[in-house]
């Protein structure tokens, strides 16, 4: 079982089902052959100033993003429950993504928490092999299409003229 410890600094309320992202976490673990046992991890939802202050830090990237997640150390002691890590999503950014469609900033949201929980797996992206296989393993435990599985960012505007 997992426990999620959800704490919301964002302005945005009752944007997000907690138990349909229980069951994202809880169909990872068994998708990954994770043992029965308990589980917990931290979830922040925020702002972009709060995640741009995280993403300066951690990342030295001066800028807000969507989502971070911060994965605990090897030899972080374990007992009865394992801690996973922290994973925070800026709603202020999905939400600025989706201003006219909130049921495409909720399964962003979902999109989100999977890509975040399959890094404090151990997954990454560096390559097109790892980024092929976080999409279907992404497309499977959200049960949506592969196309959809990937974080779409807005498309860079060049300017003319310069």
């Amino acid at each position: 079982m997992i426990h999620i410890k959800t704490v919301n600094l964002s302005l945005y309320k009752k944007v997000y089902s907690p138990i349909r992202l229980k069951k994202i976490a809880e169909k990872i673990l068994d998708g990954e052959g994770f043992e029965k046992k308990d589980y917990e991890l931290s979830l922040v939802f925020c702002d972009d100033e709060f995640i741009k202050n995280l993403n300066r830090i951690y990342r030295k990237k001066n800028k807000p993003t969507d989502v971070l997640s911060f994965s605990v150390p090897k030899n972080f002691p374990s007992g009865e429950v394992q801690f996973l890590g922290e994973i925070v999503i800026s709603l202020e950014t999905v939400f600025n993504k989706y201003l006219d469609n909130p049921e495409k900033a909720k399964q962003e949201i979902y999109l989100l928490f999977c890509h975040a929980f399959l890094h404090l797996l151990g997954y990454v992206h560096d390559t097109v092999p790892q980024r092929k296989e976080m999409m279907e393993k992404q497309a499977k435990y959200l049960d949506i299409d592969i196309k959809s599985a990937w974080i779409k960012y807005p498309q860079k505007i060049e300017k003319k003229g310069r």
